[in-house]
């Protein structure tokens, strides 16, 4: 049974964060969420604890989505981005989540999806974890009255944990998913945007992100791999160049050669022998 938390504030002043709603959940299929589509304006923190979550950060459900698994939290504003998320292969996904209102908790959320995208790193042995599951009723649903102070508390203890952020570099994950989502991909027409738009995050901060941890920037690395998976291919004497222009991802035969030929010095015929 979930075990919720509705919160009334009292008194306060309009932008100071106030605390709506505190929850722990087991979620079971066919749990899907599109928070576009919420009545109410208001910043969801929603954490794995068990099980695993999926976001889809264009919206719909189409394909596998990015992974939520314990130790990571989604963070969004409802009625502002077309993201969704839900259970993906993963039977059950087991959560908890917080409900904030004011414009400066929004102004805070929206400053961190802006620069770290939707998916930040959040323990859930952290005690402004621990503070929201001891909140919560023993089972079922409750309601408190909390004054305008109390309220704004409980907001920013789980705000500043997500700014917090990981003891490690914190671009070296977002570098990670980028590698990951991007060499999966090497023979579709997809860019640096679209991996940006994948990770929710914006192009130009994932190429900073990307270059300083990496070397190269995203672009660069995603030719490398490219490349590295036509000269595999092109050994195969049985595939045709445009063949394998076409399986590399690259937009005609002669884009192909011409990369190819600044990495090499000749071109892909001629390399072959």
């Amino acid at each position: 049974m979930d075990r919720v938390l509705d919160v009334v504030t009292g008194g306060g002043l309009a932008a100071l964060p106030r605390t709506l709603r505190l929850a722990w959940e087991r979620a079971a299929p066919p749990y899907r969420q599109e928070p576009a589509r919420r009545a109410q304006r208001h910043v969801i923190i929603q954490l794995t604890l068990a099980g695993e979550g999926r976001l889809w950060p264009a919206g719909g459900f189409a394909g596998d989505g990015i992974a939520i698994p314990p130790g990571l939290a989604l963070l969004a504003i409802t009625r502002d981005a077309p993201l969704a998320y839900g259970l993906g292969r993963a039977p059950t996904w087991e959560f908890a989540y917080a409900n904030l209102a004011g414009s400066a908790a929004e102004a805070v959320a929206a400053e961190l999806i802006a620069g770290r995208g939707h998916l930040l790193p959040l323990a859930p042995g952290h005690p402004a974890v621990q503070g929201l599951l001891h909140r919560l009723p023993a089972a079922g649903s409750a309601t408190a009255t909390l004054d305008a102070g109390a309220s704004a508390r409980i907001a920013w203890e789980l705000l500043s944990a997500l700014a917090e952020g990981p003891a490690e570099d914190p671009g070296h994950d977002l570098a990670a998913q980028a590698m990951a989502w991007l060499r999966t991909r090497l023979g579709e027409d997809v860019g640096v945007a679209d991996a940006a738009a994948a990770l929710g995050v914006s192009r130009e901060h994932l190429t900073r992100v990307f270059a300083a941890g990496v070397g190269q920037t995203p672009a660069a690395w995603q030719r490398q791999q490219r490349l590295d998976l036509a000269e595999s291919l092109l050994r195969d004497r049985g595939r045709t160049v445009a063949e394998a222009a076409r399986r590399c991802g690259f937009a005609s035969a002669s884009h192909f050669i011409t990369a190819f030929r600044s990495r090499h010095g000749t071109t892909p015929r001629r390399w072959r022998g």
